[in-house]
Order: structure tokens, then C-alpha cells, then sequence
């Protein structure tokens, strides 16, 4: 098994050694100082590649692999090649958030029509003075609209604003549709991002001195390492390529994550905000705009609400009334005799039968007395 093993080794075989397994036999293979002290172990003792057969495991394996040139550092290497692409795609995703969010807040429509509606009515706020000429909207502004209240308790400029939204633009109205990965950005730590980025640049760096002093190593070993099979050692052509694409990928990385945060800062500061804005702070400052937004909608619904229960209301009293009004009318004529009410027409019916019953029988009484 340990000649199996050599060979995925040497052939750099990912089929068969996985991230895990190479790591794990970087860790128990030898350093170059423990090779060369068991050889000297070995010509001292006089021990023979015969002898070897039957050590135990851990020296059978040390003696499998003593005769690839730097086998420890060679593992680790590799181990760090099979797992660069996700360490390399882990924070470029994180990059990518951070590109996404600026975008949205860049190309958002709906944005540029509410600030077109905060300059318009701070302009004709302030029309009176200097600040009413205004052709922008600062950051700081958008956070003042919620604490700047109205005679009216409770009813604040940015719930006016919304309104005038929903009458005018109601396509804007629901404005967190276009920031879908502004929370996201927001939680991200550009520090730590920052120092993930430039320790894999750094890492490279390293891997690509290490591979200068393990190329020199192969060069001097006068031949290409095999095995007994002759099998062909593809360590040096598999990791060139690697660092040549390596090198390439970490450039890509930090220079956009460069300018990813240069963009957002030149966003900042078209919005007013000092050169000195972070990041995060810039997020957060749309992240509190947009609560303060939801709270405004929260607000006017629920007046509408009350007021659509109010208008319910008053016209239900106005039926009433209505109705109240018409019965009384009803009965005042009754009693004038303009209309008789049901109970005077049967007494009428009643009355007229009566007399018609008192004219029949007398009638009949004077038939019988001609009679």
C-alpha cells in the first residue's frame, strides 16, 4: 500500500488523495532532517532496502517516501493547492457582496426618484434662504426626515414624503426591493476582509519562493524521482502551472476588492460624506434609512386604516340620521292628517263598516214596516 501511495504521490493524484489525505500524510511523513538522520541511521546499522521490509508502519512509510526530494514540504504544497480555489472563492464572494450593494445603490430608480422628491420639498422648505437652491441630497439630510415633526403630533416630513410618493410614483414606494444586499454588506467586517485577502497574497508569495528552492532541489537530484516502476515524478509541471494561476487569481482578488471599496467610498462622498466615511458606515447610514422608511409606511397605512374606519363610521351615523329624520318626517304629517298612519286607516275601515252594517239594517226595517 505505502508503493500505491508514493505513486498517487508522484503522479499528483486528486483521484485517489484528497485534501484531507494529503494532509494528513504531510503530517506524517518526514522533514528533511529526519530523511537524512534515518539514512545515517541506515548506513550506520548497515540496514539494506531488504532490511526496510519489515519495519514497523510509521518507519516503512518514512522509508517509502525518503527518496522524494522535500516530501513534507512538497505534501503541504499540494494540500495548499487543492484547497485555494475555495479559499480564494470564499472571500471573493464576500467581495462580491460588498459590489453588488454599491450597484444597487448606484443604479436604483427607485432611489433617485424619492431624492428627487426629498430635494424638491426641502428646496421649497427652505425657499426662503440659501439652503432652498440646494441641486443634491446629503446623507445626513435623509436621517434628519424622520425626527423633523409636523404641528400635527406625531406626523413626521418623511411620512409626508412617502405619501407624496405613493400619490405621485408608487412604483418607488417599496424601495427595499431594490436593496436586497444591502443587510448583507452591512455585516460584512472589511478589516478582517482586507487581512484574509492579503494573507492568501502573501501565502502565494511564499509558495512561490518555496517552489523556487524545490525546483533547484529536483534540479540537482540529476534525474527525475521514480519509483521502482519508473514511474514519472509531475510535481514541478502541475505546481508551475498552479503558481502561474495562482499568482494571477490573488492579483484579480485584491484588486478588486480595491476598487470594490473605492467605488463605495467615491458613492460616499457624492453624497456628501467626508473622505474619512467607512464602509460600514456607509451602509449603515442607508440600512437606518431604510428602517425609518418601513416605519413611515407602518405609520401612514395605520392612519389610513383609522381614517377608513372613521369615514365607515360617519357614514353610518349619516344613514342613520338619514333614516331618523325621514321617520320623523313620516309621523309629523301623520299627524297633521296629510297621510294616515296604518292604525287610522283600519279604524277608518271599521268605522265605515260600521255605518255601512247601521244603514243596511235600517233599511230593512222600513222594507218591513211597508210591508
Amino acid at each position: 500500500p505505502f508503493e500505491t501511495i508514493k505513486k498517487w504521490i508522484l503522479t499528483m493524484d486528486e483521484k485517489n488523495l484528497n485534501e484531507e489525505l494529503v494532509q494528513r500524510f504531510a503530517e506524517l511523513s518526514p522533514s528533511e532532517d529526519e530523511v537524512a538522520k534515518m539514512k545515517e541511521e541506515m548506513t550506520n546499522k548497515k540496514y539494506t532496502a531488504e532490511d526496510a521490509e519489515v519495519f514497523g508502519p510509521a518507519e516503512k512509510f518514512w522509508w517509502t517516501l525518503h527518496d522524494i526530494p522535500a516530501v513534507q514540504n512538497r505534501l503541504l504544497l499540494w494540500r495548499f493547492k487543492m484547497g485555494f480555489d475555495e479559499l480564494l472563492d470564499d472571500q471573493q464572494q464576500k467581495v462580491n457582496i460588498l459590489i453588488d450593494a454599491h450597484s444597487q445603490i448606484a443604479e436604483s430608480s427607485k432611489l433617485k426618484t424619492i431624492l428627487k422628491v426629498v430635494l424638491a420639498v426641502g428646496n421649497y422648505l427652505n425657499a426662503a434662504n440659501k439652503n432652498g437652491e440646494a441641486n443634491g441630497v446629503r446623507l445626513e439630510v435623509l436621517l434628519k426626515l424622520e425626527g423633523t415633526k409636523g404641528n400635527e403630533g406625531g406626523y413626521s416630513l418623511l411620512m409626508y414624503i412617502y405619501e407624496l410618493i405613493c400619490e405621485k410614483y408608487p412604483d418607488s414606494e417599496n424601495i427595499q426591493d431594490d436593496f436586497t444586499m444591502l443587510a448583507e454588506a452591512a455585516k460584512q467586517d472589511i478589516e478582517a476582509l482586507q487581512g484574509e485577502i492579503e494573507k492568501i497574497r502573501d501565502e502565494v508569495k511564499e509558495m512561490v519562493q518555496n517552489m523556487e528552492g524545490l525546483k533547484k532541489q529536483y534540479a540537482e537530484a540529476a534525474k527525475a524521482v521514480a519509483g521502482d516502476d519508473g514511474v514519472k515524478d509531475k510535481f514541478v509541471d502541475v505546481m508551475d502551472e498552479f503558481v502561474r494561476e495562482a499568482q494571477t487569481k490573488a492579483t484579480e482578488l485584491e484588486n478588486c476588492f480595491t476598487k470594490s471599496i473605492k467605488n463605495i467610498i467615491d458613492l460616499a462622498i457624492s453624497f456628501g460624506e467626508k473622505k474619512t466615511v467607512t464602509v460600514e458606515e456607509f451602509f449603515q447610514i442607508w440600512i437606518d434609512f431604510l428602517t425609518s422608511w418601513g416605519k413611515a409606511r407602518t405609520a401612514i397605512r395605520k392612519r389610513m386604516a383609522e381614517e377608513k374606519k372613521k369615514q365607515k363610521l360617519a357614514e353610518k351615523k349619516a344613514k342613520l340620521k338619514a333614516k331618523l329624520e325621514k321617520r320623523q318626517s313620516k309621523q309629523v304629517v301623520t299627524q297633521k292628517g296629510i297621510i294616515k298612519s296604518k292604525k287610522d286607516v283600519r279604524d277608518s275601515k271599521r268605522r265605515m263598516t260600521l255605518v255601512a252594517n247601521l244603514v243596511r239594517k235600517n233599511v230593512q226595517q222600513k222594507k218591513e214596516k211597508l210591508s
